[in-house]
C-alpha cells in the first residue's frame, strides 16, 4: 500500500458494506498477489527467506556508520558527552577504546538500558538543554550528536554547547539538514534544521566548522528499506487495524476515522515521503557529517 492510497482505503472502509473479511484485506495489501493461500516453495536449492540477511546487512551498514562518525574524533583519549545516546552502543563503543563518556537521553526506558546495559558509561536522563547547565564548564573535549542534533533548539543549544566544550574541543554531528526550500517545520524549533539557518547560527557562535562531509548516498539504502517496510508492512497492518474496527466496532472506527482525518493525515502523513522516499529524502534533505571547534578569535 503506498501512501497516496491510505486515505482513499479508509474512505472505501467507511462505505464498505459488513460483513467483510479484514484479515484478506492484510494478505492482499502485503503480498498483492491476487492470492490468498500459502504458496509453494520448491525444496531443492536457494528458497530460505532473506530477512536474516537484510537485518544483518543493517546491523552492519550502521556499525560503519559508527566507524565514519568516529574517524572524526582527534587522537587521545577524551571526556566525551554522547547527545542522545540511544540504547548506548556508541557510548560503550568509546569507554572500551579508553573515553571517559557521559550519556544524555531524554528517554528513560533508553536510560534505564544504558546503565544495565553499559554500567561504565555515566547517565543522564533529559535533554540537553535540561542537563547540560548542571553538567562542569569546559568539562568536554569531545561532544557527539549522531542523527539526534535536529532535536536540540537553535541558538540556545549552541550556548549550551560552547559553554561545555573545552578550549580546542570539538563538536561532532551526523545528521540531516532540510534544504533552503525543502524546511518543513519553522527553523530553531528542533526537528529537520534548515542548513542555512544551522550555520547561521553556527557563525554567530564562537564555533567554525573546521570539517564537513556529504553522505546523503551512503544512508539512501536505509531510506529505502525504511520505504518498503512502510508501505509493504506498517500501512496494511494499520489499514488491517481499521478495518478490524470497521467491521466489529464501527462506532470507534469512525471516531478514530475522525481524529485521523483532523490531526494525522496533515500533520503526519503529508511529512512521511520526505524521509521514507529516497526521491524525497535527497530533494529535502543533506545528509552531513559536521566537525565543529572553536574559531581562532574567541
Amino acid at each position: 500500500m503506498k501512501l497516496d492510497e491510505l486515505p482513499r482505503f479508509l474512505r472505501t472502509l467507511e462505505s464498505l458494506p459488513r460483513p467483510f473479511d479484514a484479515q484478506s484485506i492484510l494478505y492482499d495489501s502485503i503480498f498483492r498477489s491476487g492470492y490468498l493461500h500459502f504458496g509453494f516453495w520448491p525444496t531443492e536449492g536457494d528458497a530460505q527467506s532473506d530477512l536474516q540477511r537484510l537485518l544483518d546487512d543493517v546491523r552492519r551498514a550502521q556499525v560503519r556508520f559508527a566507524d565514519e562518525l568516529l574517524a572524526h574524533l582527534p587522537p587521545g583519549r577524551h571526556r566525551v558527552l554522547d547527545v542522545g545516546a540511544g540504547f548506548g552502543r556508541l557510548a560503550s563503543d568509546l569507554t572500551m577504546a579508553g573515553h571517559a563518556v557521559t550519556a544524555v537521553t531524554p528517554c528513560a526506558h533508553q536510560a534505564n538500558e544504558i546503565s544495565a546495559r553499559h554500567p561504565r558509561v555515566a547517565t543522564i536522563r533529559g535533554r540537553l538543554e535540561e542537563a547540560g547547565p548542571a553538567l562542569p564548564a569546559g568539562g568536554f573535549d569531545v561532544i557527539i550528536f549522531s542523527e539526534s542534533f535536529r532535536y536540540v533548539r537553535l541558538p540556545s543549544a549552541l550556548a549550551i554547547v560552547d559553554r561545555l566544550l573545552a578550549r580546542d574541543g570539538q563538536v561532532i554531528i551526523g545528521d540531516w539538514f532540510a534544504r533552503e526550500t525543502a524546511a518543513s517545520r519553522p527553523a530553531g524549533r528542533g526537528h529537520d534544521h534548515v542548513e542555512s539557518v544551522f550555520r547561521e547560527a553556527i557563525a554567530a557562535s564562537g564555533l567554525a566548522v573546521i570539517a564537513e562531509r556529504n553522505v546523503t548516498d551512503n544512508v539512501l539504502h536505509t531510506v529505502k528499506l525504511a520505504h518498503d517496510v512502510l508501505c509493504e508492512l506498517y500501512l496494511p497492518l494499520l489499514g488491517f487495524a481499521f478495518a478490524t474496527l470497521a467491521q466489529k466496532r464501527p462506532r470507534l472506527f469512525r471516531l478514530l476515522l475522525r481524529v485521523w482525518r483532523q490531526w494525522f493525515e496533515p500533520s503526519v502523513l503529508d511529512h512521511l515521503p520526505g524521509l521514507a522516499d529516497p526521491a524525497a529524502f535527497t530533494a529535502r534533505y543533506r545528509y552531513l557529517f559536521v566537525v565543529l571547534g572553536r574559531r581562532p578569535d574567541c
